[in-house]
């Protein structure tokens, strides 16, 4: 998944945005917007959205971090991964082909 496409998906299950029939983006109580947060490139986006999960998926997000981050410590891997670990927990990683 692109990053773009990243910060869509998360943004969507967050409730931050949502696609209308067309496939336009809008913010669910301010109207249409340009730009979702930036999840992927910011653990300050990110790391509150996993937070708010409930425990069971913390704890799916914290073992795809492991295993994307070599084994080191969560507290070491990009938001990137983070990213990725959320989908992966959340059933939405897509490769890209």
């Amino acid at each position: 998944m692109t990053p773009t496409e990243q910060n869509i998906a998360i943004a969507e299950i967050a409730g931050i945005v949502s696609k209308d029939q067309h496939g336009k983006l809008y913010h669910t109580e301010e109207g249409y917007v340009r730009d979702c947060p930036n999840y992927h490139g910011s653990l300050d986006a990110i790391v509150p959205v996993v937070r708010d999960m409930p425990r069971a998926k913390q704890d799916i997000v914290l073992i795809a971090l492991i295993d994307l981050s070599n084994y080191r410590a969560s507290h070491l891997a990009t938001p990137a991964q983070w990213c990725e670990a959320y989908l992966r927990a959340e059933g939405l990683w897509k490769h890209h082909q």
